[in-house]
């Protein structure tokens, strides 16, 4: 007799025990004390660490359907049918305190789960709630509503300011792709909708690159990388699939997509968005995610050597206003670019006239191009900064990190060699 049972969290070495399963074969577990529960010693694999029922009260026949892990290794797990999350030790398995409630002012049901660097873990549910809750303290923050209904959900950590500066993207399944809120922004103005100059259509998945541009899955596959300002870097609907139910994305900034009836999932270069059939992995019956992840760490890119230098040549006023700089471009990467995409770092106000350019010919390694953008919407004197890249067939994910500074109007200035922040990844 199957009785109701509380949701089991297991911890499964990644090396080490003694597994007794190999391919298909299913593992031995025995409930050798008619608990109805999966305790450690009934499993046979050794590999499995601990294996503990999690919850209390309502949560039984529950469903443990959120997991996250804050910056102190804490394990948060998320009840979709009780509505509440557990704070859980790593290191045996057992609950902290008593559980948060997350029902208040609007049912919140936990889909899914991230925490930031600044130690909040943001919820999502199935319906049209974001939850907000400090793990340094373990309270609710708050339950926050918007009109149009969401599922996975990916956060962006800009760790040049400080504190450091979060965004969190919501798949829409409403039609408008994908979903931003804004913890910095006034109340009133936190929710919007992804730009409408990119491809709008329901999205069951959406993730962010190191770079903070959004990738967004449609549920028929087409797959776009965009930046926060509504530019396309690349879109592909080469692969046709039944249900793409999540998007994960790698150390390289590549992209994978998993096709949920297709029962794969799907590389694409993180760059160009290129794919092919080696690129295609079968990995079983119905895999899906909606956005859990490991540990919260900064996205801002790092400093080795730049793959590109950039020299300012000039800098200066526009006669309507805004300023005119020109700059040299030397690729560095050690491949061909065939595209040069300019990127405002997170929370700019500050416009740019042009931000893809295409290079015919294209940019060898060892060559350098000379670029002009018109800057708008910026107080003289200040210091603007955007991420330079470069894309092109098996190009390397190259950026850099470029920062003007702005003379005083009616003044130019030809500025000296500036640094560059950049990478090769």
């Amino acid at each position: 007799m199957n009785l109701p049972h509380f949701p089991v969290l297991f911890k499964i070495a990644v090396s080490g025990g003694n597994p007794t399963s190999t391919g298909s074969t299913p593992l031995s577990i025995v409930d050798s004390n008619n608990s109805n529960d999966i305790e450690t010693g009934e499993a046979a694999d050794q590999a499995i660490i601990w294996a503990k029922s999690i919850g209390t009260g309502q949560d039984l026949a529950g469903l443990g359907r959120a997991l996250a892990i804050d910056k102190n290794g804490f394990l948060w797990v998320g009840m979709f049918y009780s509505g509440r999350y557990w704070k859980v030790n790593p290191n045996n398995g057992l609950t902290i305190g008593t559980p948060i409630d997350t029902q208040t002012p609007f049912y919140h049901q936990p889909y899914g789960c991230q925490v930031d660097v600044n130690g909040h873990l943001w919820s999502v549910d199935e319906a049209n709630t974001l939850a907000e809750i400090d793990t340094s303290t373990g309270k609710l923050v708050g339950i926050y509503q918007h009109p149009d209904s969401n599922y996975s959900i990916a956060v962006f950590n800009d760790c040049t300011s400080s504190p450091p500066k979060v965004k969190v993207y919501l798949s829409n399944r409403s039609g408008h792709t994908y979903i931003v809120y804004d913890p910095d922004a006034p109340p009133t103005a936190r929710f919007s909708n992804s730009p409408g100059s990119i491809h709008q259509f329901p999205s069951y998945a959406v993730a962010v690159d190191k770079a903070g541009n959004i990738i967004s899955g449609s549920f028929t596959g087409e797959v776009m990388k965009t930046t926060p300002s509504g530019t396309i870097i690349w879109s592909n609907s080469s692969v046709v699939m039944l249900d793409l139910h999540g998007l994960i994305i790698d150390e390289n900034d590549d992209v994978w997509a998993i096709d949920r009836y297709g029962g794969r999932v799907v590389r694409y270069d993180g760059g160009s968005g290129q794919t092919g059939p080696s690129d295609i992995v079968k990995v079983g019956l119905e895999p899906y995610t909606y956005g859990n992840t490991p540990p919260p760490a900064c996205n801002t890119p790092s400093t080795p050597p730049a793959c590109a230098k950039v020299t300012d040549k000039d800098i200066h006023c526009e006669p309507n206003g805004g300023y005119s700089y020109t700059f040299s471009v030397t690729n560095n990467s050690g491949k061909d670019a065939s595209q040069i995409l300019l990127t405002p770092t997170q929370g700019s106000s500050f416009t740019l006239s042009q931000q893809l350019f295409n290079l015919s010919p294209v940019l060898h390694n060892g060559q350098s191009t000379t670029l002009t953008v018109k800057i708008k919407n910026v107080k003289p004197g200040t210091k603007v900064c955007f991420f330079l890249s470069f894309t092109g067939k098996d190009h390397p994910c190259c950026i850099v990190k470029v920062c003007p500074t702005l003379p005083t109007c009616g003044a130019t200035q030809s500025p000296s060699p500036q640094k560059t922040d950049g990478r090769k990844r």
